[in-house]
Formats: structure tokens, C-alpha cells, sequence
């Protein structure tokens, strides 16, 4: 996919990692009823991973406490590493035709903290230095022979990667880094009020900050702290980074959660998915 970057291959894997004609792990947006409250799920490898998933999980607490009578219907546009730079573009690639109510934005560190560790240009995705500057002889060997695979690092190209990780935690970039993730989920909340909706008179957008184990990267606090602050001006920005701090044995490593701090964030979306629409 040229603008998105990437998705998960069509029609493969297993259930509940099955993915579409169009490599998402859906279901699919036109297998929703007329009368359903329809959402489309955006995430990286948070949203995608999990048995059963994030989005799976919101919709069985949706219906359980008969949001909309009980007739709620996500459809999971997640992929693994992917950002909202890339989501943005999924938005108008994928969705912009179908109807649609509610669009959820669910990320934080594939947008800040990813940057740190992979290509560090704001919103251009993880391996796009790889898929771009690398020559295609030397990719052909580092994917088809174990031996080039573990010296990738050392036969790869790295100046222009190198000359921009030198400005890595400066102070432009980490205004940089705010302003692209803030720029586009304001993009793409601008795209959502174009979309028709199913059931409501217009469909709306909302974003969440994620959680993750910020000891894990103390560099980040002052693009973390910019953003938090953001947020609280924002209608459509919810900060819930903070909602595992007093649970234990949350995380896998700094960003994946185990089964039962998922649940802990699916109630919190979802809690506030209601919240939302009881005000309106």
C-alpha cells in the first residue's frame, strides 16, 4: 500500500488474527447491520495483539451495558508497529466510503517513544529507512540468508539514518515530535466529519493516549509531559496513560500489556465511549 506503508497479509493467519482480503483483522465494515453503532478500531501492535483483542473487548463491554441498545459493531483496522501517520492514510483508503459512527485512534508510543529506536524522523513509520534506503540487492540478502540477516546491521547504509538520529531529544525535536502527533490526529478528526454515519446524525472521532512503562524510557518525559498537557484542551484526546500505574505485572516489556491489564484498558475506553455520548 503505497500511502499506508504496510498492513498485515491478505487472508491469512488464524482466528482471532484472521485477516481480510485487505489484511486487517476486521470484521470487515460492510458486515454491519443498518441499525448497529459502527466503529472503526485503529492501533498498532496493542490494538492487533491479545486473545481476544482490545477493539473485541470494548464491544463485548459496549453491549454488555447496552450502549446503543446493545448493537455495537468494531471493525479492527490495527497492524503490527504501524502509527497514526499511517492510520491517517487508512482512514481515507479504507473507510472514507464505508459508514461508520465512531472512529477510535488508540496509540502514543509508536508516535514518540518508537522514534527513539527506529527511524527517528516524526510520523515516517519504524522500518521506513529500511523499505526506502536500503538498496534492493542488499535487502534481497539480509531476507533470504540467516547469515546476512544477523549482520544487517553492519551492511546496511546508515549515514542518512545517522545524520538525522543527531537530533534525536533535541529541543526542536521533540516540539517536532508533539506537533506531528497532535497535527495528525487533528487531520484525521477533520477527515472523520466528512464520513457518513450509520445510525447517528453525524460520526465523531475519539483518540487515546495509551499506557506504557515510562521507566522504560525516561528520556521521552518531556515529549510525554507536552502531550499529557495537550490533551486536557482537546475534546477529543483522552489521556489514559496513567490507568495501570497501581496495577502490577502489567506489561510484557514497555509498551505490550499481559490479559488482565488489557481488561483494565478496554474499561476505561469503553467508560468513556459512554461517557461521551451520554453528554451528547
Amino acid at each position: 500500500h503505497p500511502h499506508v506503508g504496510f498492513t498485515g497479509k491478505p487472508n491469512k493467519g488464524k482466528p482471532p488474527h484472521r485477516h481480510n482480503q485487505l489484511g486487517f483483522i476486521g470484521p470487515n465494515l460492510n458486515q454491519a447491520k443498518s441499525d448497529d453503532f459502527t466503529i472503526a478500531f485503529f492501533g498498532g501492535s496493542t490494538g492487533y495483539r491479545g486473545n481476544p483483542n482490545l477493539p473485541i473487548m470494548i464491544e463485548k463491554i459496549l453491549k454488555d451495558n447496552n450502549f446503543k441498545n446493545g448493537k455495537v459493531f468494531i471493525s479492527n483496522f490495527s497492524v503490527e508497529a504501524s502509527n497514526h501517520n499511517q492510520h491517517l492514510h487508512m482512514l481515507t483508503e479504507f473507510v472514507l466510503t464505508n459508514k461508520v459512527d465512531l472512529v477510535i485512534f488508540y496509540g502514543g508510543w509508536n508516535e514518540t517513544v518508537c522514534h527513539l529506536y527506529y527511524d527517528p524522523r516524526p510520523g515516517y513509520h519504524f522500518n521506513f529507512f529500511y523499505t526506502h534506503d536500503v538498496p534492493h540487492w542488499k535487502k534481497f540478502l539480509i531476507e533470504n540468508s540467516k547469515i546476512f540477516m544477523s549482520l544487517q546491521h553492519k551492511i546496511v547504509n546508515r549515514e542518512k539514518f545517522n545524520q538525522n538520529t543527531r537530533t534525536r531529544l533535541s529541543e526542536k525535536w521533540n516540539k517536532d515530535i508533539v506537533e506531528n502527533y497532535i497535527s495528525t490526529l487533528n487531520k484525521a478528526n477533520l477527515v472523520v466529519n466528512i464520513l457518513e454515519p450509520n445510525i447517528e446524525k453525524r460520526s465523531n472521532f475519539i483518540a487515546f493516549y495509551q499506557p506504557f512503562d515510562l521507566t522504560r524510557s525516561p528520556e521521552i518525559m518531556p515529549v510525554h509531559a507536552e502531550i499529557k498537557e495537550k490533551s486536557r484542551s482537546l475534546p477529543w484526546l483522552h489521556d489514559i496513560n496513567d490507568v495501570l500505574l497501581e496495577t502490577e505485572n502489567s506489561y510484557f516489556d514497555a509498551i505490550h500489556i499481559q490479559q488482565h491489564a488489557r481488561e483494565l484498558v478496554a474499561e476505561a475506553i469503553s467508560s468513556l465511549i459512554i461517557k461521551s455520548y451520554s453528554k451528547k
